[in-house]
């Protein structure tokens, strides 16, 4: 018989209604039963770690995998970095032409600002010399 663990008790009782003989051959019948049983226990126990191994080893990336996609983000890093420099170049330009504009509006602003007071100045004498208290000012000014 080998080495099972069964309460004592339970062996005697079962020596007293069948007999030593089948006691023991039961008994060693039962231990057997239960090793292939813990064995087959074993085995589909490792057989379903190694499966959830490999499922697990599938779903996670590679070493290699993980320095490719490191290499892509550089590159897309790259590239958006690249892009900014020509916004920022293009800010630039529009700010440029934005100040020559300023430029060029001030100028125009400046020779409308000479030509209204032209034409006020104009009218001040086109109104005054037909008025002849005006023209006998002008006359007395110029004296």
């Amino acid at each position: 018989m080998t080495n099972i663990s069964i309460p004592l008790q339970l062996f005697v009782k079962f020596k007293d209604l069948h007999g030593e003989a089948l006691a023991k051959e039961y008994f060693e019948v039962y231990d057997s039963s239960l090793q292939n049983l813990q064995q087959e226990v074993v085995k589909e126990t490792l057989v379903k770690k190694l499966e959830l191994k490999d499922e697990l080893s599938k779903e996670l990336a590679t070493k290699q995998e993980l320095l490719a996609t490191k290499a892509d983000l550089k590159s897309d890093i790259r590239e958006v970095r690249a892009e900014i420099k020509e916004v920022r170049a293009e800010i630039k330009e529009v700010r440029a032409e934005l100040n020559e504009f300023k430029a060029e509006m001030r100028a125009e602003f400046k020779i409308l600002k000479y030509l209204i007071f032209a034409v006020i100045g104009i009218n001040i004498v086109f109104i005054g010399t037909s008025n002849p208290t005006f023209v006998e000012l002008i006359k007395a000014l110029i004296k």
